[in-house]
Order: structure tokens, then sequence, then C-alpha cells
């Protein structure tokens, strides 16, 4: 590792744990307390000239995750789950908190799915009705790592449902997110659920949108004068090609797109940090998490940008701020986040496009020069023959 750091003007880490990889780069920024940049080329790095090395520590108490819905329901009232759910525009979701203990076997999941679903306290959905939503949640317990929430449009009309699943056997990843970090493990807990209450919030518009185009075949205004379908989705409705972009969001009921996790980790970020719960330092390591994520999670580049912008606007956190519970004003958060969200993906677009074009540009050169010199190049003996074939004529 001495010789790594000693001249480290490219630095890999390769690996299939997320944890492993989260671990070795927080190890080696703490220890090395030197300044990062990305070798990516979606990303700018301009918003990652420096991160400082953040406060980790290998010793974190274990985290601890309810796995009863009593629980997971106090869990989620104190992160401010229906808060920040409820930042949705055009449509009202409602979060149900579904929680279950690590180790069930496969009936025991079953059942406990099907008490929940068919319990009377949760919409149904308009599409495939209470055993779609069964048969999410039967496939999704045994192997969720971390909470995870499911979107859904409701048969209610204008309203969504949010499922969070949370068990106890998503403390693990908790704590590799605290180590990583320098976060509590009670706070990286809270990170996880603001991030999927976001989720609940922006994809309860998207798939919404999805429903409007399997109705009315486009999407009604109001969802895209929400400003949360994201600037790619939005590109797409200008294109018409809304079809495509959101049926599979409206199948799969929640979204891996880098465009979604960048909302949903901004969003908790300043959440916390409206809560005076994450410092500089936090913030940091929390970048340089999402640094060692997968390229569908690596939402270092807006995480830098958002905490760019909230720095050159003091008073916008101030407005963040509340000293009632959870601590935060959701709709503030919102109103901020929005425009950020939305003017960074432009501007990530545009740039996309001016390189494509430069690249068209470069090609479309090479391929006249090409055809000039091929042109130009004639054998004489060709030259000859066409001279013969003509005056035989």
């Amino acid at each position: 590792m001495q010789s790594m750091l000693d001249a480290p003007g490219r630095v890999e880490i390769h690996g299939s744990d997320r944890a492993w990889r989260a671990g070795v780069l927080a190890a080696i920024m703490s220890t090395a307390g030197m300044s990062f940049g990305l070798a990516r080329a979606d990303t700018d790095p301009a918003y990652l000239s420096h991160i400082e090395a953040p406060s980790v520590s290998f010793f974190a108490k274990k985290a601890v995750v309810p796995n009863t819905d009593a629980a997971a329901g106090e869990l989620m009232r104190r992160a401010g789950a229906q808060e920040i759910a409820s930042t949705a525009v055009s449509v009202k979701p409602t979060v149900y908190p579904f929680a279950f203990p690590a180790g069930l076997t496969e009936d025991q999941v079953h059942d406990k799915v099907v008490q929940f679903v068919f319990s009377g306290r949760v919409m149904e959905p308009a599409l495939g009705g209470p055993i779609r939503l069964q048969n999410n949640l039967v496939a999704d317990v045994p192997k969720t790592e971390t909470p995870i929430s499911w979107s859904y449009v409701a048969k209610e009309q204008g309203r969504t449902g949010c499922t969070f699943l949370i068990s106890d056997q998503h403390a693990p990843a908790i704590a590799s997110l605290a180590r990583a970090t320098g976060l509590s493990t009670e706070a990286a807990l809270e990170f996880a659920v603001m991030h999927e209450s976001a989720h609940c919030a922006q994809q309860a518009e998207t798939v919404t949108a999805a429903y409007d185009v399997m109705r009315h075949g486009r999407v009604l205004p109001e969802r895209i004068a929400s400003g949360m379908l994201g600037a790619q989705a939005e590109e797409a409705i200008a294109n018409g090609k809304e079809a495509e972009v959101f049926m599979s969001g409206l199948l799969s009921g929640r979204s891996s797109r880098l465009s979604a996790e960048r909302f949903a980790d901004a969003f908790a970020m300043m959440a916390l940090m409206a809560q005076n719960r994450i410092d500089g330092q936090q913030i940091e390591g929390l970048i340089a998490w999402r640094l060692g994520d997968a390229a569908t999670h690596n939402t270092a580049s807006f995480l830098a940008f958002v905490r760019d912008q909230v720095r050159r606007e003091p008073s916008s956190l101030a407005a963040m701020q509340a000293t009632s519970a959870p601590g935060f004003d959701a709709q503030a958060i919102a109103a901020f986040l929005r425009p950020q969200w939305n003017a960074f993906e432009k501007a990530e677009l545009a740039a996309r496009r001016e390189s494509s074009e430069g690249l068209k540009d470069v090609l479309l050169s090479g391929m006249k020069a090409r055809d000039a010199v091929a042109a130009q190049t004639v054998s004489p003996s060709a030259a000859t023959l066409g001279r013969s074939v003509s005056s035989s004529n």
C-alpha cells in the first residue's frame, strides 16, 4: 500500500463485494489524507476536485435494525418518511412499513406477506391488484441487503403506495455505511430510510407517468410540470419516446437508474444536514463511499455539486431546518433540490450531446479523407483498362 500511496496517479479497486470496495476506499483515504479525482467519463471532475479523508471507524457498533412493523413504523416516523414521500407534486404517496426478521423460511415469508397484503390497511395496486404486490414482496424479502421501497399506482385516483422492506438482515450493510462515512449507525440507518422515502416521492411521479402512457398514450402535463421525472425522461417525452422510457419503471416499481439515485441520495444528505447530524468530513465520506459504488449508484459528482450549492447559499440550509419533528422541512428540501437536480442533469445531457457531435464530426472527417485518398489512388492498369474498353467501342 505504501508504494501505491507514494505515487497515486491512478488507483483502481476491483471486486464484486460492494461493502469491501467501500471499506478499502475509506481505508486508503483515511490513511493517505489525499485529494481524489475521478477518471469516469460521465463525471465532471470539477465537483470532485477535493475530497477530504473521512473520519472512519472500523469498530462502529453493530447497527440495530427493527424487524417488527411497530418498530419499523417508529423508525420511519423518526426519519420523516411520510413527510419526504409527500413532496411528490401531482400525486399523494402513502408509505407502509413491512418489517420481517432475518432467516424466514419460504413458507414463513409467504404467510407474512399474505397477512400484510390482505390486512386491509394497504392500498391496492391499480395494475395486478394485491397479487402483484404479494408476488413482488415474496420475491424481494429473501434477497434484500438494505432497506428498499417499492412504489405502485393505487386504484384510488391520484394516489400511490410505497412499501418499505426493513429487516435486521440489513444490519451489516448499515454498519458498513457507518464505517465508511463516519456516521453513527443510527444516522446511517435513517439516511437509508430517508433515501428510500425520496424514492417514494420521485418514483410516485415516475410510475404514474408510466400509467399515463398506458392509459392515455402520453404523459399528462401535471406529471411533466412536477419537475420530478428527471431531465432524461423530460427529453424522452419531448422526443416522443416516453413509452420505452417509462414502461420498464412501471413494471419494476422502483428504479436503479443513476438519475433516481442522485435525487434520493441528495435528499437524504440534505435532511441530515438540516438536522445537524452530518458534518463536513462525513459528507466527504459519503461522497467517497459512492465513488466506490456501481455505475448506477455512483452519485458522487452530484452529491459534491449539491454540497457546493448549499455552501454558496447558506440561507437555503436555514430554510430546510425545523424545530418540530422530524427536524427538517421536507418541502423546503424538495424545493431546493428539484431545480438543482434538473439543471445538473440537463448540463450533463448537453455535454454528452456536444461530445457525441464532436465524435461524429471527427468520424465524418476521417471518412471524407479516406474517400479522397481512395479516389486519388487509382492503379495504372485500371486506368489503361478503362481507356481500352472505351476505345474498342
